[in-house]
């Protein structure tokens, strides 16, 4: 039985009581006193008004104090006073000094034997216990050590229970038995805190006395000795109850740690799924995530930036304006979906920071770096390294791995290399190609970090001295980009020379030589390695691949290259880069292929070649979970040995090696090398035109690109006015392809491998960016109100798609595939199609999706190459290098619709010349429109055909196995048969054929008639006549497959004019729209020539006739016409005449 008290107490902390002006406490303002119960079963005091109010079953207390968790003490400033510390601290004064011991000994014994173990109760909530902790409620025997009074002695006490007062016997023996006599009313019952100690009357207001009554004893030693030992009990009570509440701290707050770390992982795992299911066709899941999720990450974010404040605010999650990370990157997002899933990310890395795993971690890296690093088993590096370095000591641990690889090589060079190289850095050694490339992709690497965005950011400056540096030390290599990322990523951490020898640890000891050479040979060996694993590990993604044609090193390439830097996280990064410092290339393998694990679910959803690119290369970007990735990378799949990929790599170089060197030798290798060389221009024989292009569809206006000698610019003209004139823009190399992309911008590609947005206002280069070789080719894919898809074709075979192009931005998604070792010569888009030129084959692709549609083979000489295509509303025309015929092929069955051969127009004698490059009769360029077909030759004729689209003839019809044809003035034709004359076509036109051969071909055999005019204008001699034109028919099987479908599309051709306008080759047309209607400009390739660039219009309403009309170039001095020799001569004449009358 525990012991209960209760008595009159002084309070002399602020009162809770809730005074009206009708409590006697307004009146007796002297008497302060609260008669106070203490409530053992409710382990609180109850403090009421009088000893009455406490007595009515139905007052309440003016208010409780809880003693749970309490703590008891002394006043010493206060005489016989006494204070309990719960929530807040309540301190009384009592009548005496021994009543103010028999108070707190009642309150500590009530305290410390109330509860016997379970549980712990507040005023709030009730917290189990963890296992393995201690009660807070000390469950120990009670003995002496902790109470004042031994509880045998007799105490006189009253009791309270659940709002009752009950009086108890005053004794009680060792049985536990009571006297019957003892219970008094609680009104004539008075307080008898010791034996020994006079009776006073509750009521009679009178102090009783202060002195202690104990008998035999000495007052103040006993006094002392109590106090004491109370004391004693209290602060080891403290003392134990303060250890226990630091392990249970402990304990909830390991908990938390481990249930926020749950929280943020499940849920940045939920966001990476609804991230990765929007990757099909663009659809999100149904997978809903709950607002609130929002809210509890914005408070955790609260919490955790108070110990790290470079973590992000919460209110990105509204605003999403964005954030910079600790390592400088500024991160933006799109979707909600992105943000939140990357506010997840970085809690969890926050919190596994501080983890024990962490603290290990670091503990051990710190007893490593204390120690000889060079004597630390390789083992045991490795096992470190993959499980991370934390991110306090990885300047130090990068530092150590470099030295550790690359020590004797950097002893041999001596202490002072580095500087030396720096010194001739600034002495300006470096090749001027090298200092302008890295000076362009020093700006390009980390644009959206603070240190590398402007050309005075310090991280600027750091890349550039050591990417020179580097094209000091290997001038065989020399630059390369990839390089720039590698440098980019490593200054994050490193100081300028170790980065320089981590560059060359990379280039020239993990990788072989021709890694990063012009080209990159090893590296395509090792796309060809991935791709072998790929069939190995990740079937059903290669079975995507082969199905879609896709070729993944369009993305994996510059995983390769850059070493994962811009394609994954910067955290997944250092992951990777902490293991790959150690381990080599071999890394690269197998993080490529757990990426590719990892993501094939979602890879092998995809419909297209584009959606596939795109959501392999977003599904990258979002890999946050860089711990699963390692434990898949070096868990996951059992790798082949380090050996047998450079075994395998050697073998796929010399067969690519092979390859490249019989291309080189075909003479369909010429057409790369004439591009990208540009003493084959001709340049010292004077200005060349090298191609040209219209701006806007609706402007009179036109580019034209040319080169003297050294010099490469463009010259803009105006149909309107029929002038042209230079611009004061210089490039470093020809421009051999130009095409308008949106509005004052038109993109140039270069010979030497740029990529130019040119800004038509301003006449200043918006932006450039470096291709892996010459362009050869562009085409616009899709316009729209805000963005372009264009296709770059270049000189060494590789067609790459960009998406979202704008002209005054740096593009960012680059999509590329190699369709051949030849250069792409012409790029058309028609009817949501992609024609690509190369070689002596056209790659057609889907405008959208990217997805391979057909392959054709023009012609089956390898030796052969394209030249030139252009499309027209009935297929695209295309002609062959030293060729004077052309073929139209139809966009819906890829076959040869109709032909055109300018052999029997031609005034000189084709076959004087052996080699086809060397005919002046070979067509040089074209230009087809819905009504006409102009051509140009080597030798500067123009010629011109008037396209005639009759009715559309019936196919054959099948009766009973044979083929008839009903045809309406429609000539079908076909050069592989005999033909029949025009007669004996009509003879059989009134019925049914009875030929049982499967092709059926006719063919005009009149001679063209010939009605010669001459031009007053040009002097150009026009033809009137009807040219044969060869259209072939399908075959039987291909005939039954369509006889119920669509009828046959006709295209005649109808010869108009022939015109020699210039002794250079024709080098491009244009179709221009003026304010006089439509116009055709032609381009000779020497500029300096008399009508070297003419202006073409309609001189009847037929378009039979065509009249051409110089265009001027306008003087720079004065704004002046420089007139043709011609007119020159001209003008001097009339005027000598004007003399002679004067």
């Amino acid at each position: 039985m525990h012991p209960q008290i209760c008595g009159y107490l002084e309070p002399k902390h602020a009162e809770h009581r809730k005074l009206s002006l009708a409590s006697p406490l307004f009146t007796r303002r002297k008497d302060r006193r609260e008669w106070i119960v203490l409530d053992d079963e409710g382990l609180q005091l109850l403090a009421f008004q009088d000893e009455d109010a406490a007595n009515n079953p139905k007052r309440d207390p003016n208010y409780t104090v809880p003693l749970a968790n309490a703590f008891f003490c002394i006043e010493p400033e206060i005489p016989r006073a006494f204070s309990i510390l719960s929530h807040r601290k309540y301190t009384y004064q009592a009548e005496t000094n021994n009543a103010m011991m028999a108070w707190l000994n009642c309150l500590q014994i009530c305290r410390d034997t109330r509860n016997d173990g379970a549980s712990i109760h507040n005023s709030d909530d009730t917290l189990e216990q963890p296992e393995g902790c201690h009660s807070m409620i000390s469950n120990r025997p009670v003995s002496d050590n902790y109470l004042l009074r031994n509880l045998q002695r007799n105490y006189s006490f009253t009791s309270f229970k659940s709002g009752l007062l009950k009086l108890r016997s005053p004794t009680e023996d060792d049985t536990g038995s009571t006297d019957s006599h003892s219970a008094t009313s609680p009104q004539n019952a008075t307080t008898k805190f010791f034996p020994d100690d006079k009776m006073f009357n509750s009521n009679s207001g009178s102090p009783p006395p202060t002195k202690f009554m104990q008998n035999g004893s000495n007052n103040g030693s006993l006094e002392s000795a109590e106090m004491n030992q109370f004391l004693k009990a209290e602060l080891q009570q403290a003392l134990e109850k303060l250890e226990h509440l630091r392990k249970l701290n402990e304990s909830m707050d390991s908990e938390l740690h481990d249930l926020r770390i749950g929280y943020t992982s499940l849920l940045q795992s939920c966001y990476v799924y609804k991230l990765d299911g929007s990757m099909e066709n663009g659809q999100n899941p149904e997978f809903h995530i709950s607002p609130r999720h929002k809210e509890r990450v914005g408070k955790l974010l609260q919490i955790a930036r108070k110990e790290d404040p470079r973590l992000p605010s919460s209110t990105i999650i509204t605003s999403r304006t964005g954030h910079t990370d600790a390592y400088g990157f500024k991160q933006s997002f799109d979707s909600e979906e992105s943000t939140m899933l990357y506010l997840s990310s970085r809690l969890l890395s926050a919190y596994s920071v501080r983890s024990p795993e962490e603290e290990r971690k670091i503990m051990q890296w710190n007893e490593l770096l204390e120690s000889n690093f060079n004597l630390i088993p390789r083992k045991r590096l490795k096992e470190l390294c993959r499980q991370g370095i934390p991110s306090e000591l990885r300047e130090q641990v990068w530092t150590k791995l470099i030295d550790l690889a690359i020590e004797k090589y950097r002893h041999e060079k001596g202490t002072y290399y580095y500087q030396s190289l720096v010194n001739r850095v600034n002495d300006g050694q470096v090749k001027a190609s090298h200092k302008r490339q890295i000076t362009l992709d020093v700006l390009r690497t980390f644009p959206n970090h603070i240190a590398f965005n402007r050309p005075e950011g310090f991280g600027v400056q750091k890349i550039q001295e050591v990417l020179q540096a580097f094209t000091l030390h290997n001038p065989t290599v020399g630059y390369c980009q990839g390089m720039n990322f590698i440098v980019g990523n490593a200054s994050l951490f490193l100081d300028k020379e170790t980065i320089f020898w981590l560059l060359v640890l990379i280039v020239e000891h993990f990788f072989p030589p021709n890694y990063f050479n012009d080209g990159l040979i090893a590296a395509q060996a090792d796309q060809i390695i991935l791709r072998n694993l790929i069939d190995k590990y990740c079937p059903r993604l290669s079975e995507t691949m082969q199905n879609l044609e896709v070729d993944i090193s369009t993305i994996t390439f510059n995983w390769f290259i850059a070493v994962f830097v811009n394609s994954v996280p910067i955290e997944t990064l250092l992951r990777i880069w902490d293991v790959f410092l150690l381990e080599g290339e071999k890394v690269i393998f197998r993080v490529a292929v757990a990426l590719l694990m990892r993501q094939e679910d979602v890879l092998i959803r995809q419909s297209d070649t584009l959606a596939f690119w795109k959501s392999m290369k977003t599904a990258v970007s979002i890999v946050y979970d860089h711990k699963t990735l390692m434990n898949t990378a070096f868990g996951g799949f059992k790798m082949i040995k380090r050996k047998e990929i450079r075994t395998r790599r050697e073998t796929k170089m010399r067969d690519l090696e092979k390859r490249l060197r019989q291309s080189a030798n075909a003479q369909n290798f010429n057409l790369k090398e004439r591009i990208t060389n540009p003493a084959n221009f001709g340049a010292s024989n004077g200005p060349h035109i090298s191609c040209a292009s219209a701006l806007d569809d609706s402007s009179p206006c036109f580019i034209m690109c040319y080169m003297d000698n050294n010099e490469f610019s463009v010259k803009l003209g105006n149909t309107d006015e029929d002038v042209y004139y230079p611009i004061n823009t210089q490039f470093e190399a020809p421009i051999l392809c130009a095409t308008w992309i949106k509005d004052q911008y038109i993109l140039l590609g270069s010979a030497e491998g740029y990529l130019y947005s040119f800004n038509i206002e301003i006449k200043e280069i918006a932006w450039e960016m470096k291709m892996g070789s010459a362009v050869t080719a562009i085409a616009v894919g899709q316009r729209t109100s805000s963005n372009n898809s264009v296709f770059v074709g270049m000189a060494n075979g590789t067609l790459s798609l960009i998406m979202d192009l704008v002209g005054d931005t740096s593009p960012r998604d680059l999509f590329s595939q190699t369709l051949g070792f030849t250069a792409i010569s012409s790029i058309v888009v028609i009817d949501e199609q992609v024609w690509c030129a190369c070689g002596c084959s056209v790659e057609i692709f889907d405008v959208i999706t990217f997805d391979h549609v057909r392959k054709i083979t023009i012609s089956d000489n390898p030796l052969d190459n394209i030249s030139s295509m252009a499309a027209c509303p009935y297929g695209v025309w295309l002609f062959m290098v030293g060729k004077t015929s052309l073929k139209l092929w139809s966009t819906a069955t890829f076959e040869p619709v109709s032909q055109c051969d300018i052999e029997k127009y031609a005034q000189s004698k084709a076959a004087d010349n052996s080699d086809d490059n060397e005919n002046p009769d070979r067509i040089t360029a074209i230009l087809a429109n819905d009504s006409n077909l102009f051509i140009g030759t080597a030798s500067g004729t123009v010629f011109i055909y008037k396209t005639l689209k009759w009715k559309s003839a019936v196919l054959p019809q099948s009766k009973n196995g044979r083929l008839s044809l009903k045809l309406t003035s429609t000539l079908v034709l076909d050069p592989r048969l005999s033909v029949p004359s025009v007669s004996e076509l009509d003879q059989k036109t009134g019925e049914d054929s009875k030929a049982d051969g499967p092709n059926i071909a006719v063919k005009s055999e009149e001679e063209p008639r010939r009605s010669r005019s001459r031009d007053s204008n040009n002097g150009s001699v026009v033809y009137d006549s009807v040219d044969r034109v060869q259209s072939t028919v399908d075959s039987s099987s291909s005939i039954k497959s369509k006889l119920r479908t669509t009828s046959a599309n006709s295209l005649n051709l109808l010869f108009t004019s022939r015109s020699q306008v210039t002794e250079s080759p024709i080098r491009a047309f244009l179709q221009i729209k003026n304010r006089k209607g439509i116009s055709i400009v032609s381009f000779s390739q020497r500029i300096n020539e008399d009508d070297a660039i003419l202006k073409w219009v309609q001189t009847s309403k037929s378009g039979s006739q065509w009249t051409n009309k110089p265009m001027l170039e306008l003087s720079l001095k004065n704004s002046l016409p420089i007139l043709p020799a011609y007119l020159k001569s001209a003008v001097l004449r009339k005027l000598s005449s004007v003399d002679q009358v004067s």
